[in-house]
């Protein structure tokens, strides 16, 4: 039997035979038996493409595979609020997660997640406060992190580009407010990377993805729904995900699920 990955070659070798004949190929006895036992067969071809998929998730590791049904929760929390890809909601909702002062204590993990992925740890937990659209001069920081040995400001991005100056009015605002504090200017673009230009240089730039993989182990394991819904958002906007459950997926989007997968824990869940 051949492998998932070789499955998936073999399917992909198939259509664009498929797409060549039906632009015209001219007959032969083996171009006419393809049009008739393999073109005449697309569902069958389909449900052996996805089948690679299945099989591939079954190698899994019990988080990971934990994860991907994590995934298929319907709906999302932002999509019914049509607020998908409206970047406010996302900064308040990353910054209301990451309150370690929240009654439920969890949001000082997924902080200490989120530090991580900027090369942060705080020492102390008494004194932090995470903030949404902080005020400066000349702007709003998206995010505020302040610890009495840290301070974190985080710009995110989705669907726009880099205002005018603004991560040099951050980085300005940052080193004015740290009065001795170790200091992060984190850039956030949700989707398409990091700026090839930009006004100062980050000293962290990171994406959904990466804010993905580090929260969405800590949401399986805690089991929390309303912070698993909102990562269903993330992976919607990342395109690691569908609307629908996993089975309902594109081929494309559950190959996209299984590779971002494979890069989580392999811990128990």
């Amino acid at each position: 039997m051949k492998s998932p990955s070789g499955l998936v070659k073999f399917y992909k070798a198939l259509a664009a035979k498929a797409d060549l004949l039906g632009r015209g190929w001219p007959d032969s006895p083996a171009a006419n038996d393809f049009r008739r036992l393999v073109m005449a067969r697309p569902e069958d071809i389909r449900r052996r493409m996805l089948g690679a998929n299945v099989q591939r998730r079954r190698r899994l590791a019990t988080l990971q595979r934990n994860a991907l049904d994590a995934l298929s929760v319907a709906p999302d929390l932002l999509s019914p609020l049509s607020e998908l890809r409206y970047e406010p909601s996302h900064s308040r909702l990353i910054a209301w997660f990451m309150d370690p002062n929240r009654a439920d204590s969890g949001g000082f993990e997924l902080l200490q997640g989120f530090l991580g992925l900027c090369g942060c740890r705080l020492k102390h937990l008494p004194g932090v406060e995470v903030k949404p659209e902080l005020a400066i001069k000349g702007g709003r920081v998206d995010v505020c992190v302040s610890a009495p040995d840290l301070l974190v400001f985080v710009e995110i991005k989705l669907d726009a580009l880099e205002g005018e100056g603004q991560l040099k009015k951050y980085r300005a605002a940052l080193t004015a407010q740290a009065k001795g504090r170790a200091t992060c200017l984190v850039f956030l673009p949700l989707v398409g990377g990091a700026d090839t230009e930009l006004s100062e240089r980050p000293d962290t730039v990171l994406d959904a993805t990466d804010l993905l993989a580090a929260w969405l182990p800590i949401a399986v394991q805690r089991r929390d729904d309303y912070l698993l819904r909102y990562l269903k958002s993330l992976a919607l906007v990342v395109g690691v995900a569908e609307e629908a459950a996993w089975d309902d997926w594109s081929f494309a989007t559950q190959r996209a699920a299984l590779d971002f997968a494979k890069q989580l824990p392999k811990g128990d869940a």
